[in-house]
């Protein structure tokens, strides 16, 4: 009995072609239970075969009525998303925070109507086919524009490869051009081989018929991005990297250290040849008194070494020093400390690094400013990426100057799926055009029973005017950025602004009498100004969060010459247009509690899941609470 992985015969003789290499074409075996070893060579019946000797591996996706070419539909997408939006995670209501992992067997007959609810909205009202991701290639090749739903019908092509190219070749190897161009970001030597095959495959399908000729469709700007990628210039010289860490305790050095593990163990995996071409430097900021003493900084810098970079491979550390050979003494980590009158968490930190590095000289071509947690608010994938290409030298360093990279922000997006919602509108109110009472702030915050959140409005007004140096308008300062501070921001960036302006803000944000609000006296009210439920202000973190890219963005910046406001709402990073492909899609998609944000708008989460935040913003959404786009600045 024949073994057959795919019917089409023309996909077979592709998939099993060694002229792409001597495993065949790659993409053909992404899915379970196909190989080049059972599934090569074809069936010596593969012209005429007999249907009573096949044993077939992957039975045909597209059959029936869905079996229609290029108008066929990813038919079972809507039901998998909506599972993945109303299962597998619980959402608490009013934040839409992440609370515990929930198991499908466990639902309640509630979720469960939620989910068949949200099928059949998906489907009635989201185009998954293969049409709509040749239209939103040839408006990513066009205009940069690009969408949840081509992102991840994009990955749906290429896990069912085959088949795919067999029901539509043009979608399929549109495909293979986008997920190539993504990985020029990360693994250059790689994406060059996987352009010589997407070459060769297009040439083979125009010569077969499955295609047109590439002058008629998207495929000549796709071939020309391609071109363009593989004549970009390589610098020489490695890439300097600095890493900047606020330590406050032993258990930060223990998270610090499986964050290096996890992100810089397994980048051997990256196609390139020795030595890495970037050089890692770990600056550690002591902001609690963990190192307070020079001599016991000495006497611990040793320790810390062991602690941090021990379990890491020999290659990884030579990221940090080229000459490293093992057996040889670890890397060093450089130690700064830090005196804060008010402590402000990571603020003061980044922006004392950035001043001082910016004042001396010796400011690195790429700068980290990280958690020692930083692997519990960053992706995976996305390490994978931004490390990769730093260490192979693909890292497209005269495009990129700032990244988010947390995984969360507020929601749902805003401006077609291009920009975060406003930090200011999920967590304040606005009341006459004043800013109100933030989220779980009390209206009286010197009753006895006094109970505080996070959000301070009084905090955010000082903050704006210490950082901008006017007062806040909610309105025309409709700001929004990503959690957690865990930023990418390039030399460019940062001297865009003196060296001045990074130590004044540095102090300013710490500073004592920058707090000092009550007049005539020299009294700081925790309890109106600060964060009153944490150790130290907290609420500055919280703020700056999504203040970053008005820093070191240069979009951002006002422009006397407009009479238009500017929206500054940070841009998704799947809808900048500005950024590689590679940031955009190669690194996660959105999961988890934030995939709802990209597929639904707020309407929609109201209606389906009756969320306190998406019924929120649908209101506010119908008042005209967020700025016109015709208004705006973008």
């Amino acid at each position: 009995m024949a073994l057959w992985c795919w019917h089409d015969a023309w996909v077979y003789r592709q998939c099993c072609d060694t002229a792409y290499g001597p495993s065949g074409l790659g993409f053909c075996f992404a899915q379970p239970g196909l190989s080049f070893g059972a599934c090569c060579p074809p069936p010596p019946d593969l012209d005429r075969p007999d249907p009573r000797k096949l044993k077939q591996i992957v039975l045909p996706w597209w059959e029936g009525d869905e079996k229609r070419g290029c108008s066929s539909r990813f038919y079972w997408l809507p039901s998998e998303l909506a599972t993945s939006l109303s299962f597998g995670t619980a959402y608490d209501l009013r934040t839409g925070e992440v609370l515990v992992e929930q198991k499908d067997t466990n639902a309640t007959a509630s979720r469960e109507a939620t989910r068949v609810a949200l099928t059949k909205h998906l489907f009635e009202n989201k185009d998954l086919s293969f049409g709509r991701l040749q239209r939103g290639a040839a408006s990513y090749y066009e205009s940069g524009h690009l969408r949840i739903e081509i992102a991840q019908i994009l990955n749906e092509v290429l896990t069912h490869f085959g088949e795919s190219l067999h029901e539509c070749a043009e979608a399929t190897i549109l495909a293979v051009f986008m997920k190539t161009e993504a990985l020029f970001d990360r693994d250059r030597i790689f994406a060059s081989k996987l352009a010589d095959w997407v070459r060769r495959l297009l040439l083979q399908a125009v010569r077969a018929r499955r295609v047109r000729p590439p002058e008629e469709w998207t495929a000549q700007p796709a071939l020309a991005r391609l071109d363009q990628l593989e004549r970009r210039p390589q610098r020489v010289e490695a890439l300097s990297v600095d890493l900047v860490v606020p330590l406050c305790s032993a258990v930060d050095v223990a998270a610090l250290a499986r964050g290096l593990e996890q992100s810089l163990g397994e980048l051997h995996e990256v196609s390139m040849s020795a030595p890495w071409h970037a050089r890692l430097t770990l600056h550690l900021y002591d902001i609690c008194g963990l190192l307070a003493a020079a001599s016991r900084a000495d006497s611990l810098a040793g320790q810390l070494s062991e602690a941090l970079f021990g379990g890491l491979p020999a290659r990884a550390l030579q990221l940090f020093d080229p000459a490293f050979l093992p057996g040889g003494p670890l890397p060093l980590a450089r130690i700064g400390a830090i005196e804060e009158d008010v402590p402000t968490g990571d603020v003061a930190a980044y922006l004392r690094h950035l001043a001082d590095a910016s004042s001396a000289g010796t400011l690195a071509d790429v700068t980290l400013l990280l958690h020692a947690d930083f692997a519990e608010h960053v992706r995976p994938r996305v390490l994978e990426q931004v490390f990769g290409g730093l260490g192979s030298g693909a890292w497209p360093h005269d495009e990129v100057d700032f990244l988010y990279l947390g995984w969360r922000h507020d929601g749902p997006v805003q401006a077609d799926g291009q920009r975060v919602a406003s930090t200011v509108r999920c967590h304040c109110s606005i009341v006459r055009g004043k800013l109100g009472l933030c989220r779980g702030s009390p209206r009286q915050p010197l009753d006895r029973g006094a109970e505080f959140g996070d959000f301070n409005a009084e905090l955010l007004q000082n903050l704006w005017r210490l950082t901008f140096g006017r007062p806040f308008d909610p309105i025309s300062d409709d700001f929004g950025g990503f959690d957690f501070s865990q930023l990418l921001v390039s030399r460019r960036a940062v001297l865009r602004r003196p060296p001045s302006f990074w130590h004044r803000r540095a102090l300013v944000v710490s500073e004592r009498r920058s707090f000092e609000l009550l007049p005539g006296t020299r009294f700081i009210s925790r309890r109106v100004d600060l964060s009153p439920a944490y150790g130290f202000n907290k609420g500055v973190c919280i703020w700056f969060e999504h203040m970053w890219h008005l820093l070191f963005e240069e979009r951002f910046l006002p422009d006397a010459t407009s009479g238009r406001p500017i929206d500054l709402r940070a841009f998704t990073r799947l809808g900048d247009a500005t950024l590689p492909l590679g940031l955009r899609i190669g690194g996660s998609l959105p999961d988890s509690v934030m995939q709802r944000h990209y597929w639904l708008s707020a309407r929609e989460q109201c209606d389906i899941f009756r969320d306190e935040q998406g019924c929120s913003l649908a209101k506010l959404e119908a008042q005209g609470g967020y700025w016109r786009p015709e208004d705006i600045e973008t």
